[in-house]
């Protein structure tokens, strides 16, 4: 009598799941008949999976930052094939200023999950500058300032500016204006401004006043002085 197994993979090797092993059995005669067995592999095993490094954004004029994709620099092997990630917060989502946990999950075929975790660190950004004055400036005669701005936020800013002046006699006036000038995010602008003073102008301790706005919103205003001279 020979016996004749069938339905075995290659190598012996079964995969996860159930397989049929059918089993025909013959004698000298030709007579057979057939027993089936079935062999059940599960998948025990949580994939294994390594962290990104932590990272660190700036907000925009909003106060609030983009979470990045995480899942860009995150590895995970599983001892069945291939594994799905998933993170928390999603990518896309937004966050204010604050050190924030982000979980990553990998999860195999057969249901089996495992966590890692990162951190985000939000730091918050904003548009500064700096105005300067020459210190002193003559009547009839052009005075030239000048300011810079510096765009910390994520974002690629529109900058608008209105200089005025209060003369030492109480009267008032814009002495330039301008804007709105592309600043982008990281970087830095410099920016002159032209004063000019009349013939018959008061002398004295003028100030002047930077006004900014950026993406339509008012950012604040800073002060310098000008003596202007006979």
């Amino acid at each position: 009598m020979t016996v004749v197994r069938t339905g075995v993979p290659a190598g012996n090797i079964f995969p996860v799941g159930t397989t049929t092993v059918t089993y025909t059995a013959t004698d000298t005669a030709g007579n057979s008949t057939q027993a089936t067995q079935t062999v059940t592999v599960s998948d025990n095993t949580p994939p294994v999976v390594t962290a990104p490094p932590p990272m660190t954004v700036t907000t925009g004029l909003n106060g609030q930052a983009t979470v990045p994709n995480f899942l860009a620099n995150t590895t995970a092997t599983d001892n069945c094939g291939p594994v799905t990630l998933s993170q928390s917060p999603l990518a896309g989502s937004t966050l204010g200023v604050g050190t924030y946990v982000i979980t990553i999950t990998a999860t195999d075929a057969a249901g089996n999950t495992s966590s890692t975790t990162t951190t985000l660190t939000v730091t918050g950004g904003g548009l500064t500058f700096a105005f300067r004055s020459p210190g002193t400036a003559n009547r009839g005669k052009m005075a030239k300032l000048d300011a810079t701005f510096f765009n910390t936020t994520n974002q690629k800013l529109w900058v608008s500016f209105v200089v005025r002046y209060i003369s030492p006699c109480g009267t008032s006036g814009v002495a330039d204006s301008g804007g709105p000038l592309p600043i982008n995010s990281g970087a830095d602008r410099n920016v002159n401004f032209q004063f000019h003073i009349p013939k018959d102008a008061c002398t004295g301790l003028y100030t002047m006043r930077l006004e900014v706005s950026a993406d339509g919103v008012f950012l604040g205003s800073t002060d310098v002085q000008l003596v202007v001279n006979p």
